[in-house]
């Protein structure tokens, strides 16, 4: 049963459409309360399945919705259109309305779309007419029923236009049929002064020490804004900005590790307008992080058995591994997502995170660590692996994403400590979906490396840098120096000849190293540097 705040999220409609109701001229508006009013169905292909008036679901209810299943999914395409709209005396039109989207299995940009024409006739086949689609984004992931509101649809393009028709256009196949539920439609003017917050925007992970730009949607208003973080450890982070759209911002080195954060952006007069993140990002400082955002960053796959492999792929704003071994039917497959290797003897309290998303039926992916794989060789064949998947909590169906919780590591020892994800499927057993994304290693550095009060004494400035810093501390005069990636590599080795010296590490990628620094009379001592 699905769980609707009625009373709350009426409240905030009408609070919202109090609020702007002076400044926007609403075109056209439609909340479903007595049947289809405003829209029209037309169903191409199969007409037992079309949108209809769904009094039991809405927020609030009543809804339009459309299906393409009954008992087995179908094939359809179905329209729900607008009355035939006058832009002529209007500018800078926009469509803004609530959707809840479930069981959707190729991607709800492919099968939900909303369409404008300026040519349909108002009655009969669409597909008689010319129509565009809309981009329309910040929409639902297509796996819940929870009603959201994407972010406003421009339709500028057809400013001072007569004869516009907005349409939903909706299509399932036999192997894919999702649910489209359609509330709270409002075609208006956008007069009113607005910033919109696109990036961050929520289930970010931003890294201490990492440049990110900070992005926004200015509306109707070009003044300076304020540039804010919001949470417990809320910070200002411009006073006076100019509304580009765009900010850069490289995250301190020191500041607060959390998981509440938002981006606020305001008029730096009165505040108002004001815009922020939807929902709150990360701000990390690990040991290592891959969050599959172009490719598989460090790790390796390995693929032992059948032709299907490890994919990268991006839905919805996410970025994660995906690997299925479904053609046509189950088949048979073995592959291993495989990290770098972690030098395990460099830190302590290590805590391994990640989140998984799963769906179908099949044998359940495992979670593998070996000590004393080679880092190339077929890791069925190669290294002793031990099973550590029940430490980790995992998710069960519908593409849910779930977070692992806390897997602790902080037990094992060795400088390459390799973590395995390990797909199987069968004929037999059937070929489940699996997705993994935010890898997360964290730890403190351990005490055993260096001696703190003999690091304190060691300068690096200025860090983070472009890999060109200097290395300032009475004491280091003849030392060596021996620089390591995140993974424990030695990539670099140098003796420090005087107490103050340049060095020059602009050749490596970016990332955070270690410098290990011992003196001849073998006091050693260790910092950190981030290249960016």
């Amino acid at each position: 049963m699905r769980t609707l705040s009625t009373l709350f999220t009426a409240a905030f409609i009408m609070a919202s459409i109090l609020s702007f109701g002076q400044n926007k001229e609403v075109i056209l508006e439609e909340t479903f309360d007595d049947g289809l009013g405003e829209f029209t169905q037309y169903s191409v292909l199969d007409d037992d399945l079309n949108w209809y008036w769904d009094e039991e679901y809405g927020d609030p209810a009543p809804c339009a919705t459309m299906t393409g299943y009954g008992q087995v999914n179908n094939e359809t395409e179905d329209w729900l259109i607008s009355s035939e709209l006058d832009f002529t005396d209007y500018e800078q039109p926009r469509l803004t309305f609530i959707e809840a989207i479930n069981y959707e299995g190729v991607g709800v940009n492919e099968n939900q779309k909303v369409m404008v024409s300026t040519d349909y006739s108002g009655s009969g086949d669409p597909n008689n007419a010319t129509w565009d689609e809309m981009e329309v984004t910040n929409r639902t992931d297509g796996q819940s029923w929870s009603f959201i509101e994407p972010d406003p649809v421009d339709l500028t393009d057809y400013e001072g236009m007569p004869g516009v028709y907005i349409a939903f256009k909706y299509t399932s196949s036999s192997d894919n049929a999702a649910t489209w539920e359609i509330d709270n439609i409002v075609v208006e003017e956008a007069t009113a002064e607005e910033l919109i917050v696109n990036t961050p925007n929520g289930l970010e992970h931003w890294q201490r020490g990492e440049t990110y730009e900070i992005t926004w949607t200015s509306n109707n208003f070009d003044n300076n804004v304020k540039i804010e973080l919001t949470g417990d450890n809320a910070q200002v982070l411009e006073e006076s900005a100019e509304n580009t759209g765009s900010y850069s911002w490289e995250i301190p080195s020191d500041i607060a590790l959390a998981d509440d954060y938002k981006v606020k952006i305001s008029d730096v007069d009165d505040g108002t307008p004001m815009g922020q993140s939807d929902t709150t990002f990360s701000i990390i400082d690990p040991i290592y992080f891959e969050g599959f955002e172009e490719d598989f960053g460090d790790f390796m796959t390995k693929n032992v058995t059948g032709e299907q492999v490890w994919q990268q792929e991006t839905y919805e704003m996410r970025n994660y591994a995906n690997m299925s071994g479904y053609s046509d039917g189950a088949v048979e497959n073995e592959d291993w997502l495989i990290s770098p290797a972690f030098d395990m003897d460099a830190y302590e309290n290590e805590v391994l995170t990640f989140e998984s998303a799963a769906n179908y039926e099949g044998p359940n992916i495992e979670l593998k660590m070996s000590t004393d794989y080679d880092g190339s060789s077929d890791p069925s064949e190669q290294g002793t692996w031990s099973d550590i998947t029940g430490e980790a909590d995992w998710s069960e169906t519908e593409y849910n994403w779930v977070p692992s919780g806390e897997i602790d590591l902080s037990a094992e020892e060795g400088s390459s400590v390799y973590i395995a994800f390990v797909y199987k499927s069968n004929p037999d057993e059937g070929a489940m979906t699996w997705e993994i994304d935010n890898f997360m290693l964290q730890g403190d550095e351990t005490n055993s490396i260096g001696d703190n009060e003999f690091s304190s004494g060691i300068s690096i400035y200025p860090n983070p840098s472009n890999g060109q810093f200097t290395v300032d501390s009475e004491n280091l005069e003849n030392a060596e120096v021996a620089v390591y990636s995140i993974t424990g590599a030695k990539v670099y080795e140098t003796r420090i000849s005087n107490t103050k010296q340049n060095m020059n590490l602009s050749n490596l990628d970016k990332g955070i190293y270690t410098l290990r620094f011992i003196t001849q009379d073998n006091k050693v001592g260790v910092k950190q540097v981030v290249i960016k």
